[in-house]
């Protein structure tokens, strides 16, 4: 049978010190909450992003054995438009194709840009050979006719802003997008480069 409870019975030392150390945790994560939706309303953090500056087709070999080798020189901007936070980019890795052939892989370790700055990582892809299958070797062959040929970047990169003590949640930025390149015997440059990542 249970008995009343001893008016004069204190609460444990022990029970008190995991209720200041429970109250001391909960006015912290409140005083981060608040401090964390500041920054967010009065900096407004931009999302890094990616941008393909420059694509020049240097080389180009198309054998009668449908085997596509190709030379390119591409640019990647990695920017960061915040005024005060630096962004950082992890796991990239984009895959550069043509009409679905892979011709080679665009990574990068993880690097920083510093705020209201840009690093270009530029890439010199080899000359190596793809083997196409029938499709793929009629539609390129279609385009060399008109002196043009395209290839698509498509990939994604990791991403996340500090500011101070700060750090944002790490998000994935995307980018896709195609290349319309003239043939190296015009001069190998860019017919458009509208292609910027978008966050995932």
């Amino acid at each position: 049978m249970a008995k009343p409870r001893d008016a004069g019975q204190r609460t444990s030392p022990f029970i008190w010190l995991i209720a200041i150390i429970c109250s001391i945790i909960a006015a912290a994560v409140i005083v981060a909450g608040i401090v964390i939706l500041f920054v967010y309303i009065v900096m407004h953090p931009k999302v890094p992003t990616m941008n393909i500056t420059y694509a020049h087709l240097d080389r180009l070999d198309y054998s009668q054995y449908q085997q596509l080798g190709v030379q390119m020189s591409i640019i990647l901007a990695a920017e960061n438009e915040n005024s005060k936070a630096k962004v950082s980019f992890s796991e990239l890795d984009l895959s550069l194709k043509c009409h679905g052939a892979m011709v080679a892989r665009l990574e990068a370790d993880r690097f920083e840009v510093s705020p209201n700055s840009t690093n270009q990582l530029k890439y010199f892809v080899p000359s190596t050979p793809v083997p196409l299958d029938d499709a793929t070797a009629g539609e390129i062959e279609g385009e060399l006719r008109n002196s043009l040929i395209t290839f698509t970047v498509d990939g994604q990169a990791r991403t996340s802003w500090t500011l101070g003590a700060i750090h944002s949640l790490r998000y994935y930025t995307r980018l896709s997008c195609q290349l319309q390149l003239f043939l190296p015997a015009i001069n190998g440059s860019s017919k458009s480069l509208a292609c910027r990542s978008k966050i995932r």
